[in-house]
């Protein structure tokens, strides 16, 4: 074996350390929101923004006494073995959005489900990530605004995930009318009451997905195939030896 395929050999087989530590310090990323941002046009790995409609609103908050988290499901296009890793989720505001009185903690949680119908929470974690906000003026400027993740999130094709949004810590004055405009078949909003049971909302906020395809590196397939047959070699090998014992 070349030494370049010994060196990308090891590169695969302590990959799965490197995802979990990777995972496990993904609670301590920060994310950056910049609000009276353009309407995405370009990186975009999935949305729903129709022209047209009847746009309205739903908030999500945390005010005394009624805490409200906010979930979005969502499916992937591309080709089996085809990636993502997303960097950034857009929403929009409405022109009523509700006065922000102060700095606001926050945590947006990624979820892969079983399918857009389901609730957007699961066992299976993909990613938590902090973060603070406070709009540039006392009301939050309609229009869309952006939470720029601090660590990518990796998303595979055809799987089904959700994001969930929760304010940390309750606040006298501190809600989001998030815009909506009808219902997609990809992708479906879902809220909590005071962490309550979820339940479907019956319609799909506006949203963008943005990141970049992930390319795999030449040649990386075909070692993975060689690694792979020559395991499954060997179990071969060992339990035609018990057998024979």
């Amino acid at each position: 074996m070349k030494a370049s395929n010994k060196h990308l050999l090891r590169r695969l087989l302590i990959a799965p350390t490197v995802l979990l530590a990777g995972a496990a310090f993904s609670a301590e990323a920060a994310i950056v929101v910049d609000f009276d941002q353009s309407k995405p046009t370009s990186d975009i790995i999935v949305s729903y923004d129709p022209a047209g409609g009847t746009p309205s609103a739903y908030a999500w908050l945390y005010q005394p006494n009624y805490k409200r988290l906010l979930g979005e499901s969502f499916a992937i296009p591309g080709e089996a073995g085809e990636s993502y890793q997303l960097e950034r989720i857009t929403m929009k505001l409405k022109a009523d959005a509700v006065t922000f009185t102060q700095k606001s903690a926050f945590t947006i949680t990624i979820y892969e489900i079983a399918k857009v119908t389901s609730p957007p929470l699961s066992d299976v974690v993909v990613s938590t990530q902090h973060g603070t906000m406070q709009p540039t003026k006392t009301t939050a400027p309609a229009g869309y605004f952006t939470f720029n993740l601090d660590t990518p999130v990796l998303l595979e094709a055809g799987k089904v995930y959700s994001y969930v949004l929760e304010f940390d810590e309750e606040g006298s004055a501190q809600s989001l009318n998030l815009e909506y405009n009808g219902v997609s078949s990809s992708g479906k909003a879902w809220q909590s009451q005071n962490d309550g049971a979820w339940s479907s909302l019956g319609f799909t906020y506006v949203y963008y997905l943005e990141g970049t395809k992930m390319i795999p590196e030449a040649g990386t397939a075909p070692l993975v195939g060689s690694f792979l047959l020559l395991a499954g070699l060997i179990k071969g090998w060992r339990t035609a030896r018990e057998r024979m014992a």
